[in-house]
């Protein structure tokens, strides 16, 4: 079974370009940490400073933990660090999102962390690197950032592959909130869900109960999180080794 065949015709990635959304200044530093977890908007500039940058990128942290370095590290979707003629932005500086926006910075918090790995797209969008497993890695700023496992109601315990077709599944975006439905199709690491998202919702976490089973990153579509996970591990870089907080 084919991921292409699963999925609508045209149907928009799950990240989002805001236009306009960036402030031409950045004002002085503010609160000192900020608590984020799995389902937290993330937003970056692609490369471009704070201070001209007049489009912001979004997109959703899967997860946050620490790796076998002792980093303060967090997975998304790789294609959130990449555009459509090839660029990747390894390094690029990670922002949250303003309180009350869409896709407007905080920048009384001002960047959190930098991008440190950038993996190939997926089947519907391979970016410069081909289709791969779709994921990034983060570090963050300990100083900046207290880590969460809690993602909306629910605490993590852990990881696992997705479920069986049929079995319920849920995804969690802070904006959003929690939507569930279930596994459809599996194919090889990927998998298809029952779930809808919205711009922005790229990397979401996809939870069985307490577990993270997946990532998403197209409308229904995702990667399971074991297969990320080992797939750092084999990579032996910043990641590799990841445990919660």
């Amino acid at each position: 079974m084919r991921i292409r065949s699963l999925i609508i015709a045209g149907a928009a990635i799950a990240g989002s370009i805001v236009a306009s959304a960036v402030p031409a200044t950045a004002a002085p530093p503010g609160p000192a940490s900020a608590v984020i977890g799995g389902g937290t908007r993330i937003i970056t500039t692609h490369g471009v400073p704070l201070s001209v940058a007049r489009s912001s990128y979004l997109c959703t942290l899967t997860t946050i933990g620490y790796d076998a370095r002792g980093d303060l590290v967090g997975l998304t979707n790789a294609h959130c660090f990449y555009d459509n003629v090839g660029n990747q932005y390894h390094g690029d500086a990670v922002y949250l999102e303003k309180p009350g926006t869409y896709g407007h910075i905080d920048v009384d918090r001002g960047a959190i962390g930098r991008v440190a790995v950038i993996g190939p797209g997926n089947p519907v969008v391979p970016g410069p690197q081909g289709a791969g497993l779709d994921y990034a890695v983060i570090v963050f700023d300990r100083a900046d950032v207290t880590p969460t496992a809690r993602i909306g109601d629910v605490t993590v315990t852990g990881f696992g592959p997705p479920p069986s077709p049929g079995s319920p599944v849920c995804r969690h975006t802070d904006p959003s909130g929690t939507s569930c439905g279930q596994i459809l199709a599996h194919n090889g690491p990927y998998f298809i869900a029952a779930l809808p998202d919205a711009p922005g919702e790229s990397g979401s976490p996809v939870l069985t109960g307490t577990t993270i089973v997946g990532a998403l990153w197209v409308t229904a579509a995702g990667t399971s999180i074991t297969e990320i996970l080992t797939d750092l591990d084999r990579s032996g870089g910043p990641g590799a080794g990841f445990r919660l907080p």
